[in-house]
């Protein structure tokens, strides 16, 4: 049985990141059709549409995570969402000035205020079901 379980676990783990490659070169796809640009390089709209993008995957997993009550999905979005916020607070922000970074980090807080209300709600639940 607990073979099983790994095996399981490590299927939804590389599940979780192939679908956030497979997200992530959409994204890409969108701004540079053809992938004629190399590296990583983004700037401005790109850069914006991958946070969006990658935040959105990442409640997409929490979600997943709580209605299939697999850990690995909701440990995955939340590492994710994690990371979002990191590259907002230290990429995306950089660019912005005045009443739009205002609303950007209101924006952001109220989004964290929310997962963080939803996964108080919705993970305590779970463990008390078990």
């Amino acid at each position: 049985v607990e073979a099983s379980h790994n095996v399981d676990f490590l299927l939804e783990v590389s599940a979780s990141v192939f679908a956030f490659v497979y997200v992530s070169l959409e994204v890409r796809h969108l701004f540079d059709p053809g992938f004629e640009r190399s590296g990583f390089a983004a700037d401005g709209l790109e850069l914006y549409a991958y946070s969006i993008v990658w935040l959105l995957f990442g409640v997409a997993l929490l979600a997943l995570g709580f209605l299939r009550h697999t850990a690995a999905f909701r440990h995955a979005g939340m590492i994710l969402v994690c990371i979002v916020v990191g590259k907002v607070f230290l990429i995306d922000m950089a660019g912005l000035k005045g009443l739009l970074r205002v609303f950007s980090f209101l924006g952001l807080g109220a989004a964290l205020i929310g997962l963080g209300y939803a996964y108080r709600r919705f993970g305590f639940q779970e463990r008390q079901q078990r």
